[in-house]
């Protein structure tokens, strides 16, 4: 563009309409212009918003190069797929045209300073030789389940790494304990109650036709012991023993309540639950054998963190036009389901207290001993390895 510049001067001081000196100057203060143009491909991505929800939102731009990241393509996703249903536009096309096209602002839940955090543990927390391994975090506010942080691998790379781990189910381990625990707090049973935790034990598998019978032969063995205890060593034996007194397909049925959101498909307990069901009542389901998301595990978290209060995971809070007008808005849920009781949650958030205390997780706790509970999982040669938990807030 500069060489044409030049040629421009010159064809001027050619045709006598400005002098050589003239020319020269106005060479040597030459910038490159600030064009603006439609094409999405050259269009940045706004880096402040104004506050929502007592929280510095981040403004997503939908334009195609604005600095992607598994947040803002989730995002992208979620609008492109329902942005009828939120009154963008009467047909896909029209909501693809506003928002590549329409000057809207789309303020999220994402909390910047959080989401750095997320980041730097994620790349902090892996081994000095972690060739073929990563790392997700989703994390959500406890009282209203906003998306604070999403980190979906080792970083968004348009057309080579644009898979959300954060978003992706994998096997749970032994993490998916607290979704038992909570069954059977709901079905009265106590924390200070017994259950034999020895290996082996062998257990019936009514989901599954082709293997009549579940056989836990590895892992820790405990004699009898208290559910506290149970739960912060993660014995499997008394897990899968449990979970078979409560009833696995009430602990599935559970499941769905703690972690409902729109990305966890429903079922229909009405119908065949083999084919219906994304989770198995399978007697292995207490070992980990069902595949949940991060945000599937951190939506059932929150419930038990918010007194058995669900509230589903979202990231957008409002939509303005290139007025400022807000165009959409989200709405509080008036009566959000109390999934757990609250008596039975705080006894659940004190029994998980145990596995950071004393449990699986005591070689990592929080700064200063801030209260915390949680839980964590691994598969077999730790193909995947858990932590989920929660504070407070």
């Amino acid at each position: 563009m500069r060489k044409r510049y030049k040629i421009v001067l010159g064809r001027l001081v050619d045709e006598g309409l400005i002098t050589p000196d003239e020319a020269t100057a106005a060479c040597a203060d030459w910038q490159e212009p600030k064009r603006k143009v439609d094409d999405p491909a050259t269009c940045p991505l706004p880096t402040k918003a104004a506050p929502v929800s007592n929280e510095e939102s981040t403004v997503v731009d939908t334009r195609q190069d604005a600095n992607r990241s598994y947040f803002s393509e989730f995002v992208k996703d979620y609008l492109r797929t329902r942005g009828v249903e939120m009154g963008l536009g009467a047909t896909e096309e029209e909501v693809m045209a506003r928002l590549y096209r329409g000057g809207l602002k789309i303020y999220t839940t994402l909390d910047k300073n959080a989401q750095l955090a997320a980041e730097r543990a994620a790349a902090e927390q892996m081994p000095d030789n972690a060739t073929g391994i990563t790392a997700a975090v989703l994390s959500l506010d406890t009282q209203t389940g906003a998306i604070r942080a999403m980190v979906g691998g080792e970083g968004f790379v348009p057309n080579t790494n644009e898979v959300n781990l954060a978003l992706r189910r994998r096997q749970t381990g032994s993490s998916v304990k607290m979704f038992v625990l909570a069954a059977a707090l709901e079905a009265g049973i106590l924390p200070d109650d017994v259950i034999d935790g020895t290996l082996p034990c062998t257990l019936p598998n009514p989901g599954n036709a082709e293997e009549p019978t579940f056989l836990i032969s590895n892992g820790v063995s405990e004699p009898v012991g208290s559910l506290r205890r149970m739960t912060a060593l993660s014995i499997n034996c008394a897990y899968a023993r449990l979970a078979q007194v409560v009833g696995l397909d009430k602990v599935v049925a559970l499941m769905y309540g703690m972690a409902s959101s729109e990305f966890l498909p429903k079922p229909n307990f009405d119908s065949d639950l083999e084919r219906a069901n994304l989770i198995k009542p399978y007697a292995s389901l207490s070992t980990g054998a069902n595949e949940l998301s991060p945000l599937d595990m951190a939506s059932g978290a929150q419930t038990i963190a918010n007194g058995g209060v669900h509230r589903e995971p979202y990231a957008i809070e409002r939509i303005e036009d290139s007025n400022g007008e807000v165009i959409w808005k989200r709405e509080e849920p008036k009566d959000p389901e109390q999934v757990l009781t609250r008596d039975n949650a705080l006894r659940a958030v004190d029994v998980m207290k145990g596995v950071i205390k004393f449990g699986t997780a005591r070689r990592t706790p929080l700064a200063n001993d801030r209260p915390a509970a949680g839980k964590t999982g691994t598969q077999d040669d730790n193909t995947n390895a858990w932590f989920v938990g929660f504070t407070r807030n």
